[in-house]
């Protein structure tokens, strides 16, 4: 009989999935179904602002369970690890960045996207069609920042993470406490801001591992430590919460100065997300039990157990579910940026069962996904890499 399978983390990613679909959605109802400056306006840009955790929470949770899969054996198996990483990071990222880029192409149509680039290819001559699809820059940029779709940064900071990852863990392991642990992110991050201010200049530093190493090395090190993890985070409960509180608030009054177009201090700015998502990513994990033994805790999990495909596909149904007779007709309901979001859920949990029950997963995201909770668990355990 298989050991039953850890819940835990699945309701956090769960949750996690859950802000990042209301993350979208708020920006685009706020476009769609609001008028900018009204109260219905400033309350959706508000929610958005405050969920805006998610990323850095499945950076932590990723970086953790690899490094506590990795660390239960005395050599970790690499070979392994690499191919479970080109088939569930890189495979579904190339295939979903074609997708998104011919879904530019052919769906949406944006100006600078449909300028026409022309190929002069020998014995054929001329070839010429959008940008977005014949310019080699293009993809180039595409694929190596994230840029197929908006989302689809995410899916280039799971790679880098995978291909940096042998580096992380050697790190983690040589860092003796939580505190430790702390203190070096805190640092390297800082010095990570410092050169992107005044030397890298990057144009998409949200692109880049080195923009989280926050989760990255926190979560690393409590994979590699994860009793140690647990007693350190229960004895430091309230300093975390006030960190993820403080920082929360700043970031929400800094965000609302940009939106008002102040200027901001951009070092405060990105000290001030990081230390609320870092917080955040603390808070769920160190509670992912208590949470997962809620009645609510199994339907989270499931949300959580194909993050994956809902993460992928919902983007394209939150812009096919703006057209114009659709929007047209939830602008006429009360609270209709609640009923957008509950037709995207809907819609894209149905599609993500729908691909899974004609078994289309493993070929369109390099896996298969359980969908039941038999045999489930609420004791956080390690799961492979």
């Amino acid at each position: 009989m298989p050991a039953p399978r850890d819940i835990a983390f699945d309701v956090v990613k769960g949750i996690s999935i859950l802000e990042v679909m209301i993350h979208h959605s708020t920006s685009h109802s706020a476009r769609k179904y609001t008028v900018e400056g009204s109260f219905e306006w400033w309350s959706l840009i508000l929610i958005n602002r405050i969920l805006h955790f998610a990323v850095p929470v499945f950076i932590f949770i990723s970086a953790l369970l690899l490094a506590r899969s990795l660390v239960k054996a005395d050599r970790p198996n690499w070979r392994r690890f690499a191919l479970r990483r080109a088939s569930r990071s890189l495979w579904p990222y190339l295939l979903w960045t074609v997708a998104y880029v011919f879904f530019r192409a052919l769906i949406i149509k944006t100006g600078s996207d449909m300028v026409t680039y022309t190929w002069n290819l020998p014995l054929i001559g001329e070839v010429s069609g959008p940008m977005v699809l014949l310019d080699p820059r293009e993809w180039v940029r595409n694929i190596l920042w994230g840029r197929g779709y908006f989302h689809l940064y995410f899916m280039s900071i799971l790679l880098q993470l995978s291909i940096a990852f042998p580096l992380v863990l050697l790190a983690a392991k040589k860092i003796k406490t939580f505190g430790h642990s702390v203190i070096a992110a805190a640092l390297a991050q800082f010095a990570v801001y410092l050169l992107q201010k005044y030397w890298w200049g990057f144009a998409n530093p949200g692109s880049l591992i080195l923009w989280y190493l926050p989760p990255v090395v926190i979560g690393a090190w409590a994979g590699a430590h994860w009793d140690q993890f647990k007693e350190a985070v229960n004895k430091n409960w309230w300093p975390i919460v006030s960190f993820a509180a403080l920082g929360g608030v700043a970031y929400v009054f800094i965000s609302i100065e940009i939106l008002l177009g102040h200027p901001v201090n951009t070092m405060l700015y990105n000290l001030a997300i990081s230390c609320y998502t870092m917080g955040m990513a603390l808070i769920l994990v160190a509670k992912a039990k208590q949470l997962a033994s809620l009645r609510i805790g199994p339907t989270l999990a499931k949300f959580g157990r194909i993050s994956l495909v809902l993460f992928l596909i919902h983007p394209m149904l939150l812009y096919l579910s703006g057209g114009p007779r659709l929007s047209g007709l939830l602008s006429k309901l009360p609270l209709a940026p609640v009923w957008a979001f509950a037709i995207l859920l809907t819609v894209s949990v149905l599609a993500a069962k729908f691909i899974i029950w004609l078994k289309a997963d493993l070929v369109l995201f390099g896996q298969k996904f359980q969908t039941s909770l038999a045999n489930a668990r609420t004791t956080p355990q390690a799961q492979n890499a």
